[in-house]
């Protein structure tokens, strides 16, 4: 498991494959901030599991503010969403911002 960390924001952003030992099966995103996780399927790279994880929560974010939650998918109680989203949308922000620093992805550049 690969570990970061930024401020006060810890994050996981790894977990080994069951089926294919060695290889990332799933990337998980934990701390100062809504725990997710998806699938490693197309994601190879941290950095491009960071970005898709803002994608999606700037995606749930957008749905939140209008009181409306994504199917399947759930950050929080529902009544709660019109609150959450600015908090979701604020992390996101932060996730894309370290994703596109190339100092903080020294292997890349």
């Amino acid at each position: 498991m690969a570990r970061m960390a930024r401020g006060a924001i810890r994050i996981a952003v790894a977990i080994e494959s069951l089926k294919t030992p060695g290889a990332v099966g799933w990337w998980v995103i934990a701390g100062d901030l809504p725990t997710d996780y998806m699938s490693s399927a197309g994601i190879q790279h941290p950095r491009e599991a960071m970005r898709a994880v803002a994608r999606r929560w700037r995606g749930a974010a957008s749905v939140m503010a209008r009181g409306e939650q994504l199917p399947g998918y759930a950050i929080g109680p529902a009544e709660e969403g019109t609150r959450l989203a600015p908090l979701l949308e604020s992390r996101a922000k932060l996730l894309a911002e370290w994703a596109d620093d190339d100092s903080f992805w020294p292997e890349t550049h």
